[in-house]
């Protein structure tokens, strides 16, 4: 497959673009001049696993992973300019028949700066990340493992706008929106999108009735012009306010979609029609019902806060994914919240704890059902998490995933800590030849402060897969002896 950007400097040009937004930010004017907090961390831990490329059992070799990571986070909040930065970078040495270094970026970057006071703003984002290949690729709870069946995504976007305010009778936005899209995985594309957007929505003259007027056009261009895409969309949503708790909702617009990944293009209305519930300070639904993309179309969302430290959240939505696109797209939409951690709105849990399905080269329409439960209660925290996607294709066969995880953290004392994950992961294809599988994951660590900014770790992890392949099938059993600096 031809290749539209260069694949070799993509890292170099990442972390270069990176380093010098901090510089640029940092020497602006003192109109920028923000708050700044910044903590920083260094590791070094060894890992024995019995089957680091997580081969079938009869082909499995054992390795050591020497991993050294640096991690830095960055939070500035200033009058006119808000910034979050979650930084890390792993080197893995792995010592098996030879010797092989792998690197391995966590980074994730957002901002907003307001360049003319109330009316001119941008927001900028940035991402570093290892994610699977398909949703088959072979997983291990072992974070050094299994690397062969990764790649490394790296997202770059900036969405300058416009804010005009009339009064207290509307608002406009203008945006424009460019995000790039770098895998290293040849298989997969490289994506380069741009958008233009108009939102107007009506003030607080109108006390009890909202209305939103959406128009958009966005075009996607893959390394393979077979993956392009472009989009055409103008909506009108409002909401009524009947009673305090309760509020009607509609929409009704127009949407063209032209894409080679479909066998026909989409073409028609949009609408859809529903309910936001706010029966008591602690409970939210919102639930419609309409129809898009040439088919029904459902959106729901329930909020219910148990308790002050028990939280319940589940949604349901149907979109439009176009390739790996989804990746940049995501870091659009998270946000930061009063504590500074950046948060994954569809779930409401910090976006490191966001579940990896897999990547896709082609089109596809995600049906999307996820809940989470999360509580913090003394000593202890802990997240359950849920996620069913079924996701249908125009020229392959559909996939179903399931996935289920739980993390559990508890100190023990003052210094001493264990946490525990368990998961499980189901992935299925609608075909008679299907090699559909089964991965089960569990790891368990225990920490230990050494002194107020070192603390020393161990842990076991162990992964196994079934499948209806058997080479496909797989166990790996990994321990892991670190050390970490805080300072």
């Amino acid at each position: 497959m031809a290749s539209g950007f260069d694949r070799v400097p993509t890292r170099i040009a990442f972390l270069s673009a990176c380093a010098s937004a901090v510089v640029v930010w940092m020497t602006a004017p003192a109109a920028w001049s923000a708050e700044v907090t910044v903590s920083n961390s260094a590791s070094t831990s060894v890992t024995y696993t019995d089957n680091v490329d997580l081969d079938p059992d009869d082909e499995a070799d054992e390795a050591i992973i020497w991993t050294n990571t640096g991690a830095t986070s960055i939070r500035a909040l200033g009058a006119r300019s808000d910034v979050a930065v979650d930084a890390g970078l792993s080197l893995d040495t792995i010592f098996e028949d030879d010797t092989d270094v792998e690197l391995r970026p966590d980074i994730r970057a957002l901002g907003t700066f307001e360049l003319l006071e109330e009316r001119f703003f941008v927001d900028a984002r940035g991402s570093a990340s290892t994610e699977l290949e398909n949703p088959f690729s072979a997983i291990s709870a072992s974070p050094g493992s299994g690397r062969e069946n990764e790649t490394t995504v790296y997202t770059v976007g900036i969405s300058p706008y416009l804010v005009q305010r009339f009064g207290n009778w509307a608002t406009s936005e203008l945006r424009y929106r460019h995000d790039r899209v770098y895998i290293e995985e040849d298989d997969l594309d490289n994506t380069i999108t741009n958008a233009a957007s108009l939102r107007t929505e009506t003030g607080s003259r109108f006390n009890r009735l909202l209305l939103t007027n959406d128009l958009e056009y966005e075009d996607v261009n893959a390394d393979d012009e077979e993956d392009d895409l472009t989009r055409e969309t103008a909506l009108l949503s409002g909401q009524y306010l009947l009673v305090r708790e309760f509020s009607l909702l509609g929409t009704v617009g127009y949407e063209k979609i032209e894409s080679d990944d479909l066998r026909d293009d989409i073409d028609g209305i949009v609408w859809n029609a529903g309910f936001l519930a706010r029966p008591g300070p602690r409970t939210e639904f919102q639930f419609t019902y309409g129809r898009r993309y040439d088919q029904t179309d459902i959106a729901a969302s329930a909020l219910y806060l148990i308790t002050p430290r028990l939280t319940f959240r589940a949604n349901y939505a149907e979109s439009l994914v176009i390739g790996a696109t989804s990746v940049g797209t995501d870091d659009f939409g998270f946000i930061v919240d009063e504590n500074g951690v950046i948060i994954d709105p569809r779930t409401g849990l910090p976006a490191n704890l966001s579940e990896d399905l897999g990547l896709e080269d082609d089109t596809y329409l995600a049906e999307r059902l996820q809940a989470s439960l999360a509580g913090v209660y003394g000593r202890s925290d802990w997240v359950l998490l849920a996620t069913h996607e079924s996701r249908k294709f125009d020229f392959q066969s559909d996939e179903t995933l399931i996935t289920t995880s739980a993390q559990w953290n508890y100190a023990l004392t003052e210094s001493t800590r264990v946490g525990t994950y368990l998961a499980y992961r189901l992935a299925e294809v609608d075909s008679p030849a299907s090699n559909d599988t089964d991965t089960a994951l569990a790891r368990i660590q225990l920490s230990h402060d050494l002194a107020d900014n070192i603390a020393t770790f161990a842990a076991y992890s162990r992964s196994q897969r079934w499948a209806d392949n058997e080479s496909s099938e797989y166990t790996e059993n990994a321990v892991t002896l670190g050390l970490r600096v805080a300072f």
